[in-house]
């Protein structure tokens, strides 16, 4: 008998949430989550655990809570931190979050640990109830604001305010800037987008937070 086997990594938690209007909150990933386990998948990439802190909650909960399938995470970096210390913290994540693998990425240099596996168990059936930690926007409550200020969202996709967790925002309300400036970033598709600035001008309202879904033409930004 052949020893060849097929693996199936399954991405709905991450790609699946790039199509308009399927954003999900965290009872809803793990419902997800439980019945992918269910199926048998060998590996769920749950999300993107280093980018913020509700996403870190949620692949932090699915880790923990479904079994059977290895749980892994998205993320990135730059090549500075790329050493032996960072090695040992990822290790470090491992164990504390329960995934089963970290993958960090940037060009065509990529750095992944991935933590031994035993025997997989059949996932449970029943989804716990969790609190949401972060409310979700719903599309009729964002501004219907236009005008020649307004920067609209050039695609569908995840908005993220700063280039990493560590870093401090693009921009602030308040701030100056210049046009063709990065003043955010559009993850789609696993690729980062930087935004720029359509115009030179003061920033007086930042429409979205970081990890939002958003929209093509939705309103982003107000740069008077």
């Amino acid at each position: 008998m052949s020893k060849n086997k097929i693996l199936i990594f399954d991405t709905t938690l991450r790609d699946g949430e790039q199509c308009p209007g399927a954003s999900m909150n965290l009872r809803e990933k793990l419902a997800v989550a439980q019945q992918l386990g269910a199926l048998k998948v060998d590996v769920i990439e749950a999300g993107f655990p280093v980018i913020s802190e509700g996403d870190f909650t949620a692949v932090q909960t699915i880790a923990k809570q479904v079994k059977g399938p290895q749980i892994a995470g998205l993320a990135r970096c730059v090549p500075k931190d790329i050493d032996a210390e960072l090695v040992r913290k990822l290790a470090g994540l491992l164990d504390e979050t329960g995934l089963g693998e970290l993958e960090y990425s940037i060009d065509n240099w990529k750095i992944r640990v991935v933590k031994p596996t035993g025997i997989s168990i059949p996932a449970s059936q029943n989804v716990a109830a969790i609190s949401e930690n972060r409310p979700n926007k719903n599309t009729s409550e964002l501004q219907s604001t236009e005008g020649p200020e307004v920067l609209k969202s050039p695609m569908v996709g995840t908005a993220y305010l700063t280039p990493d967790p560590d870093s401090p925002p693009f921009v602030t309300v308040g701030c100056d800037v210049n046009e063709g400036e990065t003043v955010l970033i559009i993850e789609a598709m696993k690729v980062m987008n930087p935004i720029p600035a359509h115009r030179s001008g003061k920033v007086k309202e930042i429409l979205v937070q970081g990890s939002d879904p958003v929209e093509f033409g939705q309103p982003i930004m107000v740069i008077e």
